[in-house]
């Protein structure tokens, strides 16, 4: 995504743990969401697929569909901040930083926001299974 520069950037919390995830939540969370993410003065589209791992800590990856080409990055060190919300930090090749956001009870769609570390703007990342 890309602030107000010319380059890419997403958000992600800096957190130093793993989100444990209660198990009746991880197949549901799971999973491929379709949406948009404010990136470089526009709406882009992207893909954010979150994925359970083995001991139970939330992660994931992201594809964002610029002009001219496919920007891919990952997402990790989540953290439970409340049932249903979350902290996690995005990274890319253009940098990284804070990527925040709820879903929804049944699992199915997820709004929040991202910024690059140190600012303290906050741009739309959202999807939808």
């Amino acid at each position: 995504m890309k602030a107000k520069k010319p380059l890419l950037y997403i958000l992600i919390f800096i957190f130093s743990g793993n989100v444990l995830i209660a198990e009746s939540q991880q197949e549901d969370m799971s999973g491929e969401y379709l949406g948009k993410v404010w990136s470089g003065g526009e709406l882009l589209p992207i893909k954010t697929i979150f994925k359970i791992g083995t001991r139970n800590n939330l992660s994931g990856t992201y594809e964002i569909e610029e002009k001219e080409r496919v920007i891919s990055g990952v997402i990790r060190a989540c953290e439970e901040v409340n049932p249903s919300q979350f902290k996690c930090i995005w990274q890319d090749e253009y940098g990284y930083g804070d990527f925040n956001f709820i879903i929804n009870g049944l699992n199915t769609q997820f709004y929040g926001y991202w910024n690059e570390i140190g600012d303290k703007g906050q741009y739309i990342w959202h999807g939808e299974k």
